[in-house]
């Protein structure tokens, strides 16, 4: 009996502290995003002082900006804000070097994080078919992210969920690296459009005569129309799959039968 209770209490003081580590990671997280939705910060946050503490950095600021959105990634917060800041700062394809490193680099550090700090605690919880799926990301995890990745999945809540499951560091980095060139070059080049065009439309006589030209120009001259279509084709095709992929998945389930 004595030996029984020994072995059950280590066992249990091992579930505690890993659950107390998630909590803290998860705590850290929810501060983080809540003093980001205060307005003071919001503000220094903002793309636009991104844009000015970056270019303070001169000749150092792809190397800022790099450490700038791994940090932002790696604290959950919404990585659209600095894709957008990187478009201001940088031309398309530094812009998407820029993105991709230190993007990659912050999943990275939520990843192992999340690995850390709850993947111990979440294996003992795993049961039956739940933990075949979590085996089978260990055989299939650089495609399960690269898949991930290029369908949009959100991107830093992914980044924690995938270091409590068994896929590994390297196919988690190199389907992340990958799986985030094609979006990231999309995004970039529609923000800079968007931006020239906004420019554009400043310069004319009142809102509306800015938007009839801002307009016209995007639907007149490729350079202006092309991102804006990617972008929707690339928003498009994940929902497509999605749906062809669940079409799959019931007929074959109906054929199984119960």
């Amino acid at each position: 009996m004595s030996s029984t209770a020994e072995r059950i209490e280590p066992a249990r003081s091992r579930r505690v502290a890993g659950l107390a580590k998630l909590l803290a990671v998860l705590t850290v997280i929810v501060m983080a995003l809540f003093a980001y939705r205060q307005p003071e910060v919001r503000s220094t946050l903002s793309r636009e002082g991104i844009v000015s503490f970056v270019r303070a950095a001169g000749s150092w600021a792809p190397a800022v900006f790099v450490v700038v959105y791994a940090l932002w990634v790696s604290l959950a917060l919404p990585a659209i804000v600095v894709t957008g800041a990187a478009s201001l700062l940088f031309p398309v394809l530094p812009a998407v070097a820029c993105i991709v490193v230190g993007a990659t680099i912050g999943a990275v550090i939520a990843f192992l994080t999340a690995r850390f700090a709850g993947r111990e605690f979440v294996a003992r919880m795993l049961r039956g078919r739940v933990a075949a799926w979590d085996d089978g990301l260990a055989r299939n995890g650089f495609l399960f992210v690269l898949y991930s990745r290029l369908l949009y999945v959100p991107f830093t809540y992914y980044n924690f969920a995938a270091g409590l499951t068994k896929v590994s560091l390297r196919d988690f980095f190199w389907g992340t690296f990958l799986g985030m060139i094609p979006g990231t070059f999309v995004w970039v080049l529609f923000f800079g459009r968007l931006k020239e065009l906004a420019d554009r439309a400043a310069q004319a006589a009142g809102f509306r005569a800015g938007l009839r030209e801002a307009f016209s120009l995007m639907m007149s001259s490729p350079r202006y129309l092309l991102p804006v279509l990617l972008l929707v084709v690339s928003i498009a095709i994940p929902i497509v799959i999605k749906r062809a992929h669940a079409r799959i998945s019931s007929r074959r389930a109906s054929r199984e039968g119960p």
